[in-house]
């Protein structure tokens, strides 16, 4: 296995690109080139236990299986020792935000012999002759809950502008953002456009913008796309944009049918958890990462996606025969799949899109769209495609209830 030394860490070498909850990503950015580091970007777990690689390896089959491989970038497993990882850490440390800092410092990687790595492709990066520039868009919930007993205002306001509220209240944002994943999701090209506009207005966590592999304020986007790519007003910008969404439509698709694989609301999921024995609860990562349940989330997935591509209700059917199985069994069934839609939930989709070249013609993967006589082509990956614990239900319960209550005292909505 391809290892990283203390060597391979001298300040400058990686450099700062991105930080979630569970991981910090990290280019690399050498004066002279590395036959196995160059164009890559390394992925480090912040997980405390082993074996992380495995699950998040999982989760990328998993979700290409149903999403298309080639949407899915490859990653090679890496060594790297915790005190490695600590020196990383304590570099990058005047990037990162307090809050990251606060959750997780680096310095616990210390006491870890190992920490899960991987090397993953740039998709950030460019060349000379072929000026990019990539966007990173997190759609969050392209769905509204319909389960009979579910809140009656979760059927009536989307999750995430409801969750802005909260944000506000809590300081996590400085105003409430006009972006609603619903517009993004809808198929319906002016809701799109006002997704993207109000993405580029106020993107929060949700929209980032990279050139040559250098992270740059998204309101930019319209300078920078003149620049590389000869457009001049906003309106082209956002078109431009738009036709890239509108051909992306089967995925967007296909990520909200594994979102709805939350079928009843953490809402009603949580106290059935909360009623499993403590063994029972144990085995939902495991059915998570059980190959054996790959057909079951898949199947009940196209289902998913077959209804709301037909616009069918959806009936009351779990995707599991539940006349055979006990009630410990089913709620298995559910937090399981509920664990699948939150990954889906917070997954990433990155956006390249360059002037076309001659060879992309040949390249079945990539899209090719027209702007004002100018061929481009765009390539679409999908990131971010965490493992979630069925540890975090309590917390995912609590902070439901929180938004819930946040929004209804705002809007002054009694029910």
């Amino acid at each position: 296995m391809l290892g990283i030394s203390e060597e391979d860490v001298y300040e400058g070498r990686w450099r700062y690109l991105a930080e979630g909850a569970l991981n910090v990503v990290f280019r690399y950015q050498a004066t002279t080139n590395h036959p196995a580091f160059t164009g890559k970007v390394l992925r480090v777990s912040k997980l405390k236990f082993q074996d992380s690689g495995r699950m998040m390896d999982h989760m990328r089959q998993l979700f290409g299986s149903f999403l298309g491989n080639h949407l899915i970038p490859s990653s090679i497993p890496v060594a790297l020792s915790g005190s490695v990882a600590a020196q990383l850490m304590h570099f990058i440390l005047p990037c990162r935000k307090e809050k990251r800092r606060k959750e997780f410092d680096g310095d616990e990687f210390k006491a870890l012999k190992q920490v899960e790595a991987c090397l993953m492709p740039n998709l950030t990066l460019d060349s000379q002759s072929n000026p990019a520039f990539t966007l990173e868009i997190k759609p969050k919930w392209g769905f509204m809950p319909s389960f009979d007993s579910v809140h009656p205002v979760k059927k009536r306001f989307c999750r995430y502008c409801m969750h802005q509220r909260l944000k506000l209240e809590e300081g996590s944002i400085e105003s409430i953002g006009g972006y609603c994943p619903l517009d993004l999701f809808s198929e319906d090209p002016e809701r799109i456009q006002q997704a993207l506009e109000e993405l580029t207005l106020n993107p929060q966590n949700n929209l980032r913008l990279f050139v040559g592999g250098i992270e740059k304020d998204p309101a930019s986007l319209m300078e920078i796309e003149e620049k590389l790519l000869g457009l001049r007003t906003r309106r082209q910008v956002l078109d431009l944009l738009l036709q890239v969404i509108i051909e992306i439509t089967p995925l967007l698709r296909q990520i909200k049918a594994i979102q709805m694989l939350d079928e009843i609301d953490i809402q009603n999921l949580f106290p059935l958890w909360n009623r499993l024995e403590p063994d029972e609860k144990e085995k939902i990562d495991a059915a998570v990462l059980s190959q054996s349940w790959k057909s079951q989330f898949l199947e009940y997935a196209r289902d998913s996606l077959k209804r709301e591509v037909l616009r069918e209700k959806p009936g009351n059917e779990s995707g599991i025969e539940s006349k055979s199985l006990d009630l410990s069994e089913v709620v298995l069934s559910l937090c399981a799949k509920f664990l699948v839609s939150v990954s889906a939930k917070d997954l990433s989709l990155m956006i390249t899109i360059w002037p076309a070249l001659d060879e992309d013609k040949i390249d079945s993967n990539l899209i090719h769209i027209s702007m004002n006589g100018i061929q481009f082509s765009a390539r679409v990956a999908v990131v971010d495609i965490d493992f979630k614990s069925s540890s975090k239900m309590k917390k995912w319960f609590e902070t439901d209830q929180e938004i819930m209550k946040t929004f209804c005292k705002d809007m002054d909505i009694h029910e």
